[in-house]
Order: structure tokens, then sequence, then C-alpha cells
């Protein structure tokens, strides 16, 4: 069968936009494409191409996720949507990431796709790999 694209209307992408900047506000989230925060298992970036990074006063930081949220609700995979806070580099990064169960598969899939680390649900930290 072939994947069917999720079609966002504006409310959810605009719903969506704002529980991620609010989670960026609060250290960073990872929701599913319904907007449902991940809790559990461990989330690791499998799209660079579409890494995004914002910066600046508060409403060019909404202004950039708004923009993020465009760009990747109507790709066909299922992949969730995280922010975090780069400390080093003073910049809120988004990504679209999946969620798996085990920290092995998890690095594997960071090894993968170049990725410095993980994030551990369970645990709430970042893990290095």
């Amino acid at each position: 069968t072939i994947n069917q694209s999720i079609i966002m209307d504006k409310e959810t992408k605009n719903r969506l936009a704002l529980e991620l900047f609010n989670g960026a506000k609060s250290g960073g989230i990872t929701l599913t494409r319904d907007g449902v925060p991940v809790k559990k298992g461990y989330s690791v970036a499998v799209s660079t191409d579409d890494t995004t990074c914002c910066s600046g006063s508060d409403q060019e930081i909404l202004d950039c996720i708004i923009g993020f949220v465009d760009r990747i609700s109507d790709k066909s995979d299922n992949n969730n949507v995280g922010i975090w806070y780069d400390e080093k580099e003073n910049v809120y990064v988004l990504d679209l990431c999946r969620n798996v169960n085990t920290q092995r598969t998890a690095t594997l899939i960071g090894w993968l796709f170049n990725q410095k680390a993980i994030y551990n649900h369970n645990k709430k930290e970042e893990v290095f790999i």
C-alpha cells in the first residue's frame, strides 16, 4: 500500500507550532504529528535535511516554528517533531525524529543519520553517542 500524506489544516498547524514554542520555552519537547507529547522511549533525529535552527525574539522564533511546521506538515512519513535549545549555539533546534523503545536501536539510528545524541524520555535526559 502507498503511504498517504497526512494533510494538516491551518488550525492543526498553528496548534502544533504553539505547542512546540511553549515546549521549547520549558526546555524542549517531542510531539507526534497530532500534537501529543512523547513521554517514553528514545527519540532520535532522522532527517538532517529538515533540521531548522531558530533564534531571535519570541515572535521570530514562533514564525520560524510555523515555517518549519508548514514545510514538514504534508510529508508522507509519520516522524515526530522535536524542539530543544542548543546552549552552545544559542538557538532552538527543530527536527524530525523517530521514537523507538530501546537505547540500542536509537543509537544505531543516530549513527546512521550522523547524530551526536539521542533523547531518553524515560529519564528526561540527552544521551551522547
